[in-house]
């Protein structure tokens, strides 16, 4: 039975680890996007999140190498 439970938890770890982005340069993991809201100048209220950190034009930046770009420019370890 522990052995099930050791096998399952490997094919859940390698699948997350498919789904995982990584950069298109190093190929590091270590990969942080931004996201942007909107704020009124005058009150200081929140307006709007202008992009969001799933959104595909979300400006990305390795912590690795550096490099930017946008998170749909991130590769899977399928690719």
């Amino acid at each position: 039975m522990e052995n099930e439970t050791i096998n399952e938890e490997e094919i859940m770890k390698n699948e997350c680890n498919e789904d995982m982005l990584h950069c298109p340069e190093c190929g590091s993991e270590e990969v942080a996007v931004t996201a942007e809201r909107m704020i009124m100048v005058n009150t200081g209220d929140h307006y709007c999140h202008s992009v969001k950190t799933q959104d595909a034009d979300a400006k990305a930046t390795c912590l690795g190498c550096q490099w930017v770009g946008q998170r749909n420019q991130l590769l899977t370890h399928n690719e």
